[in-house]
C-alpha cells in the first residue's frame, strides 16, 4: 500500500480531486433527473447512495494526501549511538550529509592528546536533549538495517546544528547543504576545529576501512 501511495504524484492527486468534483456534480444532476422521472411520493433520487460514494472518494483523497507525509518519517525521543548515529524506537539512524570522528580516533589540542570522539557524542546528546526528533529518511536502509535521514528537533535541522557546534563536518559527497555551517564553525574554532584532527574519511583509509559508513 505504501509503495502504491508513493507512486501518486501531485498531478495524479489534482486529477483525482477534479474527478471527485465532477462525480459529485454528475450525481447531483442524475439525482434530480431520476427524481423527476419517479412516481409521485417515491424517492428514487439515489442521493443517499451517491452521497456515500462521494464520501468514500473524498476519504481516498485525504488518505493520499496524508500518507506520503508519514510514509518515510520517524518521530520520537532519540539517543546518541555514535558521533553521527542516533536511535529512535530501536531504529538506528545515520545523519545524512555529515561526518565526524570515529571511536578510535585521537585528536590534539596544543599538542596534547584529546579524546575527541566522546566529546562529539556528548555534543550530539546535548542537541538530542532539546526534544523529540523527527527524521525524514533518504533512500533505503543499508546492509545493517540502518536508515539514512535528515532530522529536526524543534523545527531546527539536527544535522546542521551538529555541524555548527564544530563536532561534525559536511559530507560533500552526499550534499553541500552543510558546507556553510562547517565554514562558520571552522572560523570560530568550535568543537573539533579548536584542535587538530584527521578528516574522518582519511582516518578510515589509514585504518584500512574502505566503506563510507562502517
Amino acid at each position: 500500500m505504501v509503495s502504491l501511495v508513493r507512486l501518486v504524484d501531485r498531478g495524479c492527486i489534482v486529477a483525482l480531486v477534479n474527478f471527485v468534483g465532477n462525480f459529485a456534480v454528475d450525481c447531483t444532476i442524475g439525482s434530480q433527473s431520476t427524481a423527476r422521472r419517479g412516481p409521485a411520493g417515491v424517492d428514487r433520487s439515489g442521493s443517499g447512495r451517491g452521497g456515500n460514494v462521494i464520501k468514500l472518494l473524498v476519504s481516498l483523497v485525504i488518505v493520499i494526501f496524508a500518507a506520503p507525509a508519514g510514509a518515510n518519517q520517524i518521530t520520537g525521543p532519540a539517543s546518541a549511538v555514535d558521533s553521527t548515529v542516533i536511535e529512535i524506537g530501536g531504529k538506528r539512524i545515520m545523519l545524512f550529509g555529515i561526518d565526524s570522528v570515529m571511536r578510535k580516533q585521537i585528536c590534539r589540542i596544543d599538542g596534547k592528546v584529546w579524546q575527541c570522539w566522546p566529546a562529539a557524542v556528548r555534543a550530539l546528546e546535548i542537541l538530542l536533549d532539546r526534544g523529540p526528533a523527527t527524521c525524514e529518511t533518504v533512500g533505503e536502509p543499508d546492509v545493517y538495517g540502518r536508515l539514512l535521514a535528515r532530522c529536526d528537533i524543534n523545527d531546527e535541522s539536527l544535522n546542521e546544528q551538529l555541524v555548527r557546534t564544530g563536532y561534525a563536518i559536511a559530507r560533500r559527497s552526499e550534499t553541500t547543504d552543510y558546507v556553510a555551517a562547517e565554514t562558520e564553525a571552522k572560523q570560530k574554532k568550535l568543537g573539533l576545529w579548536q584542535g587538530e584532527f584527521m578528516m574522518p574519511d582519511a582516518f578510515r583509509r589509514s585504518a584500512g576501512i574502505f566503506v563510507e559508513r562502517p
